[in-house]
Formats: C-alpha cells, sequence, structure tokens
C-alpha cells in the first residue's frame, strides 16, 4: 500500500481524476466530494474566524493499493489558541468546520489492518498534536475503521428511512414525531387564521433570478444575531458555488403572493441535502420554518436517504429514528502532544 501526501490543492488537482475514480465507486455524501472540498478549501483556507482556526495547512491523503487508488482521506491541520495562550495543532476532516457528520473517509472499501496502517502513516508523516475527528456518523466506513470503543458519544442525528414508508403520508402517521406532528399543526392552523392564501413554489435555483429574494429574506437572521449563509462574504460566495455546482432548488413559501420563507436543497446521487432555510421575522409568531421543513419532506421524500446533521431537525424531532453522532480524540505525534492532550483537552 502506498499513500501520497497533498499540501497544496494544486498538488491534489493532479490527482482530480483519481478523486473522482474512488467517488464514483463511493457511497459518499455530497461533504466529501471533491467538488464541494474544493470549493470550501478555496474560500475558507485563509478565511480568518475562530471556528476555523488561526492557521490550516492541508493535508489530503491518496491511498494506493499496487498502483490502484483506493481511498481518500481529506485531512487538515488546525492551529487554534487555547488556554494559557497554547498553540494547538488539531488534525482534522476537511470539511468539518461546516457543521457536518456526513464527511467519510472516501473509498468503496478498506480493509482493518489497511487503516491500521494509515493511522501508523499518519502518526509518522503529520505534524499536530490532538486528533479531532468529530461528529463521525454511526454506519460510516470512519465509524467502523475507528471502532466504538475508540469513540465517544456527541449526539443524534435524524434518519429518514423512505425506503420502509409507502409514501410521505405513510412516513407522516407512522414515523414522524409527535412532537413535530403537534408543532406542524399548530403552524397550520396559525397561517389558516390569517384568512390569507398560503402556497409553496418549487422551482431549480438560478442566482440572478433568486439571489435578491433570498438576501432580503435572510436580513432577518442578521437583524437577530443569527447565523445564516449570508452572515460574511466567505461563506456567502461559498454558498452560491454550490448552489451553481449541484442540482439545486428552492422551495419559497407565499402569503397573498408575497415571499415570507425559503429554504433551498442540493442534490446529488439519492440524497437530499436540506441546506438553507430563512423567513422574514416578521412573520415568525406563523412559524414559517416549520410549514417549510415539512413540504420539503413532502416533496424530496423519495430523496431522502439521508439527512444533514443540524441543531434545527433534533430539536424539531422531525424523526424518531437517528443515528448517532461520535467524535474521536486522543494525542497526537508532536512533541508535548500528550501534555497538551492531558491538560487541556480532557
Amino acid at each position: 500500500m502506498e499513500i501520497v501526501k497533498c499540501n497544496t490543492w494544486q498538488e491534489v488537482q493532479t490527482r482530480r481524476h483519481d478523486w473522482l475514480c474512488i467517488q464514483d465507486r463511493s457511497e459518499v455524501s455530497i461533504f466529501s466530494t471533491y467538488e464541494f472540498l474544493e470549493s470550501y478549501w478555496r474560500n475558507f483556507s485563509q478565511f480568518n474566524h475562530p471556528k476555523f482556526g488561526k492557521s490550516q495547512k492541508l493535508n489530503v491523503l491518496f491511498i494506493y493499493d499496487h498502483g490502484v487508488p483506493i481511498g481518500v482521506l481529506p485531512l487538515v491541520v488546525v492551529t487554534r489558541v487555547r488556554k494559557r495562550f497554547v498553540a494547538v495543532k488539531y488534525l482534522e476532516l476537511l470539511g468539518q468546520s461546516f457543521f457536518t457528520s456526513k464527511l467519510d473517509l472516501i473509498c468503496s472499501k478498506i480493509e482493518s489492518y489497511q487503516w491500521d496502517l494509515i493511522l501508523k502513516w499518519i502518526e509518522r508523516c503529520i505534524d499536530f498534536h490532538v486528533f479531532n475527528f468529530q461528529l463521525v456518523n454511526e454506519g460510516s466506513l470512519l465509524f467502523s475503521m475507528i471502532g466504538e470503543e475508540n469513540l465517544k458519544q456527541y449526539s443524534i442525528s435524524p434518519q429518514i428511512e423512505t425506503s420502509k414508508h409507502i409514501d410521505f403520508e405513510n412516513y407522516k402517521r407512522n414515523a414522524m414525531s409527535k412532537n413535530f406532528q403537534k408543532i406542524f399543526s399548530n403552524s397550520l392552523n396559525r397561517i389558516k387564521k390569517t384568512g390569507k392564501e398560503y402556497g409553496f413554489v418549487w422551482s431549480r435555483y438560478h442566482s440572478d433570478k433568486h439571489y435578491p429574494l433570498v438576501n432580503l429574506i435572510s436580513e432577518s437572521k442578521k437583524v437577530d444575531g443569527k447565523y445564516n449563509v449570508f452572515n460574511f462574504p466567505e461563506m456567502q460566495r461559498f454558498i452560491e458555488e454550490l448552489y451553481s455546482t449541484f442540482e439545486a432548488k428552492i422551495c419559497i413559501l407565499s402569503l397573498e403572493s408575497q415571499p415570507i420563507a425559503y429554504q433551498v436543497y442540493l442534490y446529488y446521487k439519492n440524497q437530499c441535502m436540506w441546506f438553507d432555510l430563512s423567513f422574514l421575522r416578521e412573520f415568525r409568531e406563523l412559524r414559517p420554518g416549520i410549514l417549510i421543513y415539512a413540504e420539503g419532506l413532502r416533496y424530496n421524500f423519495d430523496f431522502l436517504n439521508i439527512l444533514g446533521y443540524g441543531e434545527d431537525q433534533n430539536k424539531l424531532g422531525i424523526a424518531n429514528v437517528h443515528s448517532k453522532v461520535y467524535f474521536y480524540r486522543r494525542s497526537g505525534s508532536a512533541w508535548g502532544s500528550k501534555f497538551i492532550f492531558n491538560t487541556m483537552i480532557k
């Protein structure tokens, strides 16, 4: 087995064909695709924000078996200043700061002994203080390779198992949590009591057509100080690139022909990822976000084999079935790693 490390995206580009070949053979989510991570790195590698670290050093590993590409492990060493002004180097999955539990080793199959060799190679060839794999999803390749005994549970992620249900109505009756059904029913009654006509419009996302509307509605979250993709230009540019790279659809909720809420969805293979939702703050009492969630479930039901990790989905209880989300953290290879890990991380 051979491992090739790329420290710049220019080096990664020379092996783009290998990445895409492995990607096509693998059941990866949109967050582990070459297209997503290339745009992510281009927009955020120099991003000055505490969430993304003081500095980032790319370490994309290409794994070969007798010259045949069998896997890609996109890693990044992120330096963050911790207690006592100590700079700690975290080895993380590239894209991990983007709040998703759907990052994974890009590979159709890998043996456990090969994974052991990869870990030993990482320890020997990459300088870092702490392994910090966050949001490792139950059932992922990383989960099976690392082993549940070496992981600690972090949260849960809702799962929609469409194959067990004939249609959305059957799912709603038998699998959707009672909590979400109650919230949805209340939201529907609120909007009906206004006496105004409401409706949903679905269409392909086109930047020239939809960006002014999306930006206008997103201003509500800016006013409230809440996180939104339009809070800073790097994220805005990144999201617009994704919308133009992958198939993207937008659902707009209107009240008497006035758009009051929207949500954008990205499609990749048989997956639909919920991406961006926002609504006008003056209509918050109607809870239009709940109505958009339910409409997205209905419209995309056949594609919802996977859901992006998100606090909103968990709080709303949109599904009774959840998979566990773990994190993997241990000391790394750099000098002082065990001291730093034991005194600052645990």
